[in-house]
């Protein structure tokens, strides 16, 4: 029984985290979309690391904003909705972590690597 009340716990949880999730491309720059940024970006980085250390959870989400921020210029949606699948959709693996930082990261080596050709 605790483990199935845990289990909706962390479905509610995740839909929720998920729900206020703001696609980078999708961003127009109002201040009730910057709040909600800042909100989930806190929200969810303490969500994944706990609220331990203040300094590191500072340092990470000035990271995750400064991720944000850069992916609302990249050209590539095709892209960069690939990465967010893959670092947002449940992968049976792990709670996901959903964080532009790693989205970012995704992104970037995807483009790099479909500009790469094997070679002998």
């Amino acid at each position: 029984m605790k483990s199935l009340r845990l289990f909706y716990i962390l479905i509610l949880f995740s839909s929720l985290n998920a729900s206020n999730f703001i696609h980078p491309l999708d961003f127009k720059g109002t201040k009730s979309e910057q709040q909600k940024v800042t909100k989930y970006i806190i929200q969810n980085i303490e969500r994944i690391h706990g609220a331990d250390f203040q300094s590191i959870l500072r340092m990470m989400e000035k990271a995750d904003l400064e991720a944000f921020k850069e992916l609302t210029k990249v050209k590539n949606r095709k892209v960069l909705d690939r990465a967010i699948k893959e670092d947002c959709e449940d992968n049976g693996y792990s709670i996901t972590q959903c964080t532009y930082f790693t989205i970012q990261t995704f992104y970037n080596s995807e483009l790099q690597a479909s500009k790469e050709k094997l070679a002998w």
